[in-house]
């Protein structure tokens, strides 16, 4: 898939690092929040791709069957609504304290997915 063709807040693995598409020409590291410019043409793997369900990894919850790599992507929509959220509130802010949110975000996030693999 192209650049081009991602929606606005869409992640996106793009050499080896998971990205947000924060506007037609900018992607934002997820992790990291460092922002890069990208070509339209440029060739991208949506993320929700990447994450394709685990048929036998499955977790209950009101009778209902919710595949871990379902929960692995909504998790990471989740996050990257969190992160454009907080990125437009703080737009003024210092950047320690961006950095300090951005590193709490990324922490529960891993422990998130830790205990899910428990």
């Amino acid at each position: 898939m192209k650049f081009h063709q991602l929606d606005l807040n869409q992640e996106f693995m793009y050499q080896g690092k998971v990205y947000v598409k924060a506007s037609p020409v900018l992607a934002r590291e997820s992790t990291t929040g460092v922002q890069k410019f990208m070509r339209r043409a440029d060739s991208v793997e949506p993320y929700s791709s990447l994450t394709t369900p685990e048929v036998n990894e499955t977790t209950t919850h009101d009778d209902e069957l919710i595949s871990k790599g379902k929960v692995k992507a909504l998790l990471a929509c989740f996050v990257n609504s969190c992160q454009v959220s907080i990125e437009k509130e703080l737009k003024s802010s210092p950047s320690p304290s961006k950095n300090k949110i951005r590193s709490h975000i990324k922490q529960a996030r891993s422990q998130f997915l830790r205990d899910l693999n428990q």
